[in-house]
């Protein structure tokens, strides 16, 4: 067993090669993580519906390099869809590779899937944090950082995309802000008990009139240090699911999704 998710995002060491280029910026709630951010301890990760007939069980595949970088997505059995678009986000395409020029700061990312081959750049500052990720043969690729006077990570921009994050004065994350191309904000906000996340909630609003799209609430449950569970709940609908964590296998951590009936939904197997 590897006790986990004590992490409580303090100031970021940024890995943004560590997650799908189209989903920078996005925050993982299973996880407590900014993706294209923060790395996962996991070596792979995968998606599972027993409930599924055994050839379409796996919803889908990451694996990871050792220096926790993503390697492959794999959305195949399950025939979703998968694409680096940051524009239309991941769509389209079912898996993709992931080739870095370097083992440690790499310069280069070439990204290789059914449709295209993306060759991005990625630039450093000069505490050595990611500054832009470029594509110079695609309009609307590039991936804008910027920090704050600590240092910590202030905006992620891609596109027409803005992602802001504000600290609290010791450097746990406070707030995120999302403004989308479709017309909305979502807001994240974040509260904390002994020094661990406690809650999060997440409303998307129109920007024009302020109509709640979308508004849910996550409570997170630890047992000592460990993350134990997460209860999400769709306060618009008034239903929920809980994620509980198992840390009794020696090689993988097992997040298990219940309905509010109790019943299983699906499961994550994270590798070490």
């Amino acid at each position: 067993m590897k006790p986990l998710f004590t992490l409580l995002i303090l100031t970021l060491t940024i890995s943004s090669y560590g997650q799908r280029i189209c989903d920078f910026g996005e925050y993982d709630f299973y996880f407590k993580t900014i993706k294209g951010v923060d790395k996962t301890d996991f070596s792979q990760i995968k998606l599972i519906d027993s409930t599924e007939p055994i050839d379409k069980q796996i919803q889908y595949v990451y694996k990871f390099d050792s220096n926790k970088r993503l390697m492959s997505v794999d959305f195949n059995n399950s025939g979703s869809s998968y694409a680096e678009s940051i524009d239309t986000g991941c769509n389209s395409i079912i898996k993709a590779t992931y080739q870095y020029n370097e083992t440690e700061s790499p310069k280069k990312i070439e990204i290789i899937d059914s449709l295209n081959n993306y060759g991005h750049t990625i630039y450093y500052n000069k505490h050595d944090k990611i500054e832009k990720i470029e594509n110079k043969y695609f309009e609307n690729t590039e991936v804008i950082y910027s920090y704050d006077e600590k240092n910590q990570l202030k905006s992620i921009e891609k596109g027409s995309i803005i992602y802001s994050y504000y600290w609290y004065e010791n450097s746990c994350i406070k707030k995120i802000t999302i403004t989308d191309p479709f017309y909305t904000i979502r807001e994240l906000k974040f509260t904390y008990s002994n020094n661990k996340i406690s809650s999060i909630s997440s409303t998307r609003r129109y920007k024009t009139n302020n109509i709640i799209v979308s508004d849910h609430t996550y409570l997170y449950t630890y047992n000592n240090e460990d993350l134990s569970s997460v209860k999400i709940i769709n306060n618009k609908y008034q239903s929920f699911v809980i994620c509980n964590y198992d840390y009794e296998n020696e090689d993988k951590l097992i997040i298990t999704i219940e309905g509010q009936d109790n019943k299983y939904q699906s499961h994550f197997e994270c590798y070490y």
